[in-house]
Order: C-alpha cells, then sequence, then structure tokens
C-alpha cells in the first residue's frame, strides 16, 4: 500500500450515462475526472457518457432541504388533504331532501295556523 492512497482517498463523481435511450446518473470513485471518465466508457460505452463532475462531500455539513423541495411538500400535502376533503364530503341523499321538505312543510304548517289563530284573536278583540 502506497503513502497516498492513505492520505489522498479517491475522489467521487457524479456521472450522466445514456442507457436505453434514457439517462441515469451514477456515482464512481477516482483519481480524476478523466479516469473516471475511462472507467465508465469501458462499463457503459463511450457514446453513452453524458457528463462526469466532481462532488465534494463534507462529512461535517448537513443535508438541508432545498426550498424547492419544501415548496413541492406543501403543495402534495395541501393536494392530499384537498382530495381527502372531497372524499369524506357529505353528500345529501334522495332521502335527505324528503326528510327536509317534509320539515319544511310542518314549520309552514305550524306558522299559518299560529297566524290564523292570531287573525282570530284579532277579529274578536275588534267586535
Amino acid at each position: 500500500m502506497r503513502i497516498n492512497e492513505v492520505t489522498s482517498p479517491l475522489k467521487k463523481f457524479i456521472a450522466t450515462v445514456s442507457v436505453k435511450g434514457t439517462q441515469a446518473r451514477t456515482l464512481i470513485d477516482a483519481e480524476s475526472a478523466s479516469q473516471a471518465r475511462l472507467m465508465l466508457e469501458k462499463q457503459f460505452g463511450e457514446k453513452n457518457v453524458v457528463s462526469v463532475s466532481q462532488i465534494s462531500l463534507n462529512e461535517d455539513a448537513d443535508i438541508s432541504i432545498t426550498p424547492s423541495q419544501i415548496k413541492h411538500e406543501r403543495i402534495i400535502r395541501f393536494l392530499t388533504q384537498k382530495l381527502s376533503r372531497y372524499a369524506n364530503k357529505l353528500r345529501p341523499t334522495r332521502q335527505d331532501y324528503e326528510a327536509a321538505i317534509k320539515r319544511y312543510m310542518t314549520k309552514q304548517k305550524r306558522a299559518n295556523l299560529e297566524f290564523d289563530q292570531q287573525q282570530k284573536i284579532q277579529q274578536m278583540r275588534n267586535k
């Protein structure tokens, strides 16, 4: 084992490769971008390596959510709640409509009877 293998570990590269007409992203460890490209070209074919770029992984850095991810999470949560509300919404049946009409008619009859009684009382007082 050489000393440079211990003191300078391999760098990480992210590569975009074309696989059966679709593009995929993959990680590879290599000493340089050219070596990473050579290994990927051997693995996927020369014409299938679209791009190779180095990424830096700081173990101290925390992974934070980007604002667009938060926005998408909020949109998904909102739409899920909206769908749930719509699915759980009370929908009146024909029986509900008939019961409501029956109650309305009963209240109208009571109101008409009370009005007739008040008119009779008024007529009796006026005589």
